[in-house]
């Protein structure tokens, strides 16, 4: 649990430094799920960029920790990956546990992380860490298998992602702690004590835009032959997965909602 206990130590930091907000402290629930509808164990999709048409068989994440802020970025346009915590107000709330999610089996029903603490008051901005399993069990953060057909050629995929240094170059002044963080979802919410946020998210993004040609051989062989792949780094179909899960607004995946208590 070691990540978990490092991501705690830093919210109650920030949580302590917000005490002149006037916030009575308040506790609330988190819980995950799934928006993607799921038929018969499947989630499909058409991609309009590729013209693939997808179908997922296995969507998993491990989701947390989830961060609630006071307000919203200096700077509209500053990139998701800024280094200043404190650009978008004072910790409001904090989720610092992690649940491996199938966003699948679940079908739409809703997958506990944890519990939550905070200060009483307005969030105007949330914050995703997409941190690697603590979980010995799962493999990875993110993980998919499934099948994307175009013209009567079809792949047969799996992969799976997580943001470590294995696949970031920190020598270009990346790391992969910064690289984990989603920041600036849009989310306004009066937090409150015994509420709930639900962070939901949708399978069909992960994978929006890309291009499984990439692993077609030139000729195909035989169009009528499934081909097997393995979405891995450095190639762009990963690439692609790692862009779109970081994105905080519009094609992005991820979408928070406050419940009343």
């Amino acid at each position: 649990m070691q990540t978990i206990l490092s991501l705690a130590s830093i919210g109650m930091f920030a949580l302590g430094c917000a005490s002149d907000t006037g916030g009575a402290r308040v506790t609330f629930d988190a819980e995950a799920v799934g928006t993607a509808p799921v038929t018969a164990g499947t989630i499909a999709y058409d991609d309009a960029e590729t013209g693939w048409h997808v179908t997922l068989t296995t969507a998993r994440v491990a989701l947390g920790p989830v961060y609630l802020w006071s307000g919203k970025p200096l700077n509209t346009l500053r990139t998701a990956n800024a280094e200043d915590q404190f650009d978008f107000g004072f910790l409001r709330g904090q989720v610092v546990d992690q649940v491996p999610v199938d966003l699948i089996a679940s079908a739409g029903a809703p997958t506990p992380i944890g519990a939550g603490d905070g200060l009483a008051g307005e969030a105007l901005s949330a914050e995703l860490w997409l941190a690697p399993p603590v979980d010995s069990a799962v493999e990875w953060t993110f993980e998919v298998v499934g099948e994307a057909t175009r013209a009567g050629t079809t792949v047969r995929f799996r992969g799976g992602l997580t943001i470590d240094e294995s696949v970031i170059d920190e020598t270009s002044g990346d790391t992969a702690f910064v690289k984990r963080k989603v920041r600036a979802i849009p989310f306004e919410a009066e937090v409150a004590d015994g509420g709930t946020v639900v962070v939901a998210c949708d399978a069909r993004r992960w994978l929006a835009g890309a291009d499984f040609a990439h692993y077609l051989p030139d000729p195909v062989p035989d169009p009528n032959v499934p081909i097997d792949a393995v979405i891995a780094f450095p190639d762009p179909v990963w690439n692609q997965w790692l862009y779109q899960v970081r994105q905080a607004r519009g094609i992005g995946p991820w979408s928070l909602t406050w419940l009343d208590p």
